[in-house]
């Protein structure tokens, strides 16, 4: 099937026609790679030279004020300014109606990109330290991705980050920078013009591309500062409250009067605000245990564009340099800002799937009474959110991980496709511990979902987060047998619920807990590693892989934060020579040869995920329903039936016990007396009536068609 980023698509064409027309054929205005030092003391809070300047009142008195210029400039760089330009290139066309593609139909992007590689730009090993973009053009490296069946290249985060707007060491340093302030691409993912050759090298071999869309959750940059100086409405963009002169004293003191670095609020703050009505005493998502956590902050003495002095609290996302967009504020300036990231990132670069974070929104509703569990507004955001996606003919998926409880109200919201949290943690619970009941038992609770609109992904900088282990059906000692697994180990972190690791770390540390020596000395951490692969590629829906599955890498020595542990650089091949990535973190140990190598070992990681993506393209495996879990007698091994579109049925029988073992299934009567062929041997499998015989080696999955045509 032909690329769905098609150049000769209508809508593309029209819209990059209106862009450059309504912009008298310039580009949109770009921030400079490095912020000019006055621009950093603005930002950071340092006095500037401008706000020293006077003017004349009426009673021949001066007051001072943040300087227009310095106003003007900073609107320049400002997301709301350019989604505004983007929203009058649709507005009042017909473009929302002309979607190139059905956008929304899941089978169209299944079939035309089932695999993706996510790639984290901090982590990705260039040649002479060059864009992630420019580093993804290279043929070679393009070709061997499309050789072992990845047809889909997802790039996040690749905003520019608020870690450019401020002096260094000013503030902590954010979730690798996760924390955009433009619509405009990071100095390290690269420019306009990388972007453009790495998607047309991309759409050459067929390769569908994403990427996320801008986060709720922003930095502290030129939308924020401007909201800070009360320009227009650019307030009402974010959650904050203008806190009246006769309270500040409730407020904690800044260290720089006019300082944008938010101060956190304690408790007894809280309170004493809430008392004046100014803030609620708490917000509903403050009861909720899995979503990462925020509260309230406050700047310093803000100069603002009328002249007068003001002190801001505002509502910020894991920590006060991430502060949080108000997306059911009257002005409906966040609206726009992120229906200007959808316009940019569905319609002018054209990418197929567009991620949507939405955990920041979770529970934003003032909390009066202890029973009140309120997930708005991010349902409501995340319809409209995939609604406007699918419009311009793009898929949505929802990036944050969420309990199980929450599938159906995501789904129901319209959003394409959603993290796999049904079959993460519990496989990787059955890897570590070799009991696959809680897995056997969610799987079938979890039938009456589409399950084409779950993403299979790999272990990543998310973490696994085993929350979900005090409840039914994980047995009542769970998490203790985890704690005993994981205490005294160092290499992945764990905080108790969640456990950081690439799929190769988390296979070497079940290698160590099982003890198996001898497996370690035959493969190493290939068999755990590509047991869980092929587990999850063998599954219906989108099938994700990072650049640490493919070539081995290891978590990284890092203390803070936890999640940068997976985030250790890794390479295409090119790269071979660096020691650390474009954004600084340090190569990561690989325990797989060079990519080019594997590809050259039929029994390497890459030559069997290869093997593994062929039967999920032609089988179309991904469009496929699942059945549910078979019965086995082996108790470390889980049989899942899958019917597929074309005819037959697929069975993947996975063996999650460092001991080979021989188990017998028990086959649905539905399934008559079809052969049964073994689809990575290419072998056939005798079985007696409704019964099955499978030897399976440590750690072991098996792929089987039963019926259909081979």
């Amino acid at each position: 099937m032909s690329t769905l980023r098609l150049p000769s698509l209508p809508f593309a064409v029209l819209l990059v026609t209106l862009i450059l027309s309504s912009c008298g054929g310039k580009k949109l205005p770009k921030a400079p790679v490095s912020a000019p030092a006055e621009k950093e003391r603005v930002l950071v809070g340092l006095p500037s030279k401008a706000e020293t300047r006077k003017h004349p009142n009426g009673d021949g008195s001066a007051v001072p004020r943040a300087d227009p210029g310095y106003l003007q400039w900073l609107e320049k760089q400002s997301m709301l300014a350019d989604a505004g330009e983007l929203a009058r290139i649709v507005s009042g066309s017909e473009l929302p109606w002309r979607s190139p593609v059905a956008g929304g139909q899941l089978d169209i992007l299944l079939d035309a990109a089932d695999t993706w590689l996510f790639v984290h730009p901090s982590s990705l090993l260039t040649e002479g330290s060059r864009p992630t973009f420019k580093e993804l053009a290279e043929g070679s490296a393009l070709d061997l991705l499309k050789q072992v069946g990845i047809r889909g290249i997802f790039v996040a985060p690749a905003h520019e980050s608020g870690s450019v707007w401020r002096e260094k060491n000013a503030m902590p340093r954010t979730e690798a920078d996760d924390d955009p302030v433009s619509l405009r691409f990071s100095e390290h993912a690269g420019n306009d013009k990388d972007f453009k050759q790495f998607s047309s090298q991309a759409e050459k071999r067929h390769i569908q591309l994403g990427g996320d869309i801008l986060s709720p959750a922003t930095g502290v940059g030129p939308d924020f500062a401007l909201a800070a100086r009360a320009l227009r409405e650019y307030p009402g963009a974010y959650m904050m409250v203008e806190i009246p002169r006769a309270h500040w004293t409730v407020l904690p003191p800044a260290p720089n009067p006019n300082s944008l670095e938010g101060l956190p609020l304690n408790q007894e703050q809280i309170a004493a605000l809430n008392k004046e009505r100014l803030l609620p005493p708490a917000m509903a998502r403050d009861s909720l245990d899995w979503t990462n956590q925020g509260g309230w902050a406050a700047t310093g003495e803000i100069r603002c564009s009328d002249g007068q002095l003001r002190r801001w609290v505002f509502r910020y996302h894991t920590q006060p340099a991430r502060p949080l967009l108000s997306w059911e504020d009257p002005s409906g300036a966040a609206q726009r800002i992120l229906s200007g990231s959808i316009i940019q990132q569905v319609g002018v670069l054209r990418q197929a799937l567009a991620g949507i974070h939405i955990d920041p929104l979770f529970g934003l509703d003032a909390l009066y009474h202890p029973a009140q569990r309120s997930l708005e507004p991010a349902p409501s955001a995340l319809r409209s959110l995939a609604r406007e996606i699918r419009r311009y003919g793009g898929w949505s998926i929802q990036r944050d991980p969420v309990p199980t409880g929450v599938n159906a109200q995501l789904l129901d919201a319209g959003v394409d496709f959603i993290p796999d949290n049904i079959t993460s943690p519990a496989a990787e619970y059955a890897l570590l511990t070799g009991d696959v009941a809680p897995l056997r038992a969610l799987l079938t609770q979890a039938l009456h979902f589409d399950q084409r609109r779950f993403v299979r992904g790999m272990p990543d900088s998310e973490g696994i987060r085993f929350q979900a282990l005090g409840a039914s059906p994980f047995p009542p000692d769970a998490l203790q047998k985890l704690h005993l697994i994981l205490a005294g180990q160092t290499e992945c972190p764990w905080d108790g619920n969640t456990l950081y690791a690439t799929g190769p770390s988390l296979a070497t540390l079940v290698m160590r807990a099982q003890q198996t020596e001898r497996a370690k000395a035959d493969s190493g951490p290939l068999g755990p590693h590509l047991l869980l692969t092929a587990f999850r590629a063998a599954m219906p829906g989108l099938f994700r892989l990072s650049g640490a599955d493919l070539t081995g890498a290891l978590n990284i020595s890092v203390k803070t934060p936890p999640a940068h542990a997976v985030l250790g650089g890794w390479s295409l091949g090119s790269a071979w020579a660096r020691s650390a990535t474009r954004k600084g973190f340090e190569r990561a140990l690989t325990v797989y040869p060079p990519l080019n190598n594997q590809s050259r070992q039929p029994n390497s990681y890459l030559s069997q995920l290869g093997r593994l993506n062929t039967i999920r393209a032609k089988y179309k495996v991904a469009q496929g329903t699942l059945l549910g879990p078979l019965q086995a007698d082996a108790p470390s091994v889980l049989p899942l039936l899958t019917r597929l579109p074309g005819g037959g049925y697929l069975l993947a029988a996975a063996n999650f016990s460092p001991k080979g073992t021989h188990s017998g299934i028990s086959l649905p009567a539905s399934l008559g007396t079809a052969d049964i062929q073994d689809l990575m041997t290419a072998k056939n499998i005798a079985r007696s009536g409704d019964q099955l015989s499978l030897e399976l080696g440590p750690w072991a999955c098996r792929i089987l068609l039963i019926g259909g045509k081979i």
